[in-house]
């Protein structure tokens, strides 16, 4: 298992193929499921609500839905949570794991070799991802950062700092606003 890994906003650089097949069979707006997964909901060891869902779009061209989950559907960073991404098209994972890399690195929230020592992490773990994969990172205040994908753990980040930088993407100041007002 890899100490990090975890979608974020993505520039799309696509296939055309790939970009008419999402023109052809559009994605459903029901995106959003009622439950976690067992192996997810069972590190919570309460029950995560949904806090709320939306949807990450660049150029027009839909890459993920979003959904957060806390504990009585209320988001609170002092309790357990969980962010699901339900990717909407297929990307490699040099895309992703260099867009989680620039959008740490905007929040400037790290020296060089803590940002160099976290993308080497990010780089070793972040998978390529299909139209349908699904990733979910559960926080537990106090405890590892666990990485879901597609039902699996693939990695832990031990670092609160990684943590903390990671979630921002979606949940902190710089976040996309209409993605960060939707959750």
């Amino acid at each position: 298992m890899h100490m990090f890994s975890c979608p974020v906003r993505i520039v799309i650089g696509g296939v055309i193929g790939g970009l008419m097949f999402s023109f052809l069979c559009p994605m459903s707006t029901a995106y959003a499921r009622d439950v976690l997964p067992d192996i997810v909901q069972e590190q919570a060891r309460i029950p995560l609500l949904p806090v709320g869902s939306g949807t990450y779009s660049k150029w027009g061209f839909t890459i993920y839905h979003a959904t957060l989950w806390a504990p009585d559907g209320k988001w609170n960073a002092a309790n357990p949570y969980a962010l699901e991404l339900r990717y909407a098209r297929s990307l490699s994972q040099e895309t992703l794991a260099d867009s989680i890399i620039d959008d740490i690195e905007d929040e400037d929230v790290a020296d060089h070799a803590t940002l160099a020592r976290w993308s080497a992490g990010i780089k070793k773990t972040i998978p390529a991802v299909e139209d349908g994969d699904v990733m979910i990172g559960f926080v537990s205040p106090g405890a590892e950062t666990l990485l879901y994908f597609n039902g699996k753990q693939i990695g832990e980040i031990k670092d609160p700092a990684l943590t903390s930088a990671f979630f921002n993407i979606w949940l902190g100041a710089g976040a996309d606003e209409d993605l960060k007002n939707e959750l």
